[in-house]
C-alpha cells in the first residue's frame, strides 16, 4: 500500500489543504493528514477542534487518515515506516521555505522524500494565517474554508 504524510498545523484547514489531499489521492492509497503539535507555536484553534474539522471534511473518504503527533516529523516517519511527505506550495516563497525543511529533514532521516505539490490557482491567495486575520477582523471566511466546517468555526470563534 502506497502511503504519504501531509503534515501541518492546519490552523484551520483551508480549501487549499483539501485540494492537495484530493490530488494526492490520485497517486497514493492512503494520505495521512498529520497534525504536528508544537507547544511553542501559538494557534487560534485547539488541536481537538482542528482534528474535528479534518474528520468532518474527510468523513466520506476512507483513504484519508487523521493523526496527531508531538515531535519531529522525521520521528513520525520512522515510527510509522512512511517516508513520503507532501508539502503544498502556492508560490516561490513557499517553495524556498519548504526546500530548507526538506534539506533539514533529509539530514536527520535520509529516507525522507518530500514532494512539493502546487495548489490550484484558485487557492493561491488562501492561507491559514489569512483566515485567522479575517476572523479577527470579523470578516467572512466562507471563500477560504470548506463549507462543512464553517458553522463549527463560527461557533468556536
Amino acid at each position: 500500500m502506497r502511503k504519504c504524510i501531509f503534515p501541518g498545523t492546519f490552523d484551520p484547514v483551508t480549501k487549499g489543504h483539501v485540494d492537495i489531499v484530493k490530488k494526492m489521492l490520485n497517486y497514493f492509497d492512503e494520505v495521512i493528514f498529520l497534525f504536528l503539535e508544537n507547544p511553542k507555536k501559538s494557534t487560534m484553534f485547539q488541536i481537538s477542534d482542528r482534528v474535528n474539522f479534518a474528520k468532518k471534511i474527510f468523513a466520506g473518504e476512507k483513504r484519508v487518515k487523521i493523526d496527531v503527533f508531538s515531535g519531529l516529523m522525521v520521528e513520525y516517519c520512522r515510527k510509522n515506516g512512511i517516508y513520503t511527505v507532501i508539502r503544498g506550495v502556492r508560490n516561490s516563497t513557499d517553495f524556498n521555505y519548504e526546500l530548507l525543511y526538506n534539506f533539514a529533514n533529509i539530514s536527520m532521516e535520509p529516507k525522507v522524500q518530500m514532494l512539493f505539490i502546487p495548489t490550484d490557482t484558485k487557492y493561491l491567495h488562501i492561507s491559514s494565517s489569512l483566515i485567522r486575520e479575517v476572523l479577527n477582523g470579523k470578516g467572512d471566511i466562507s471563500p477560504f474554508v470548506p463549507e462543512s466546517i464553517l458553522p463549527d468555526i463560527k461557533k468556536i470563534y
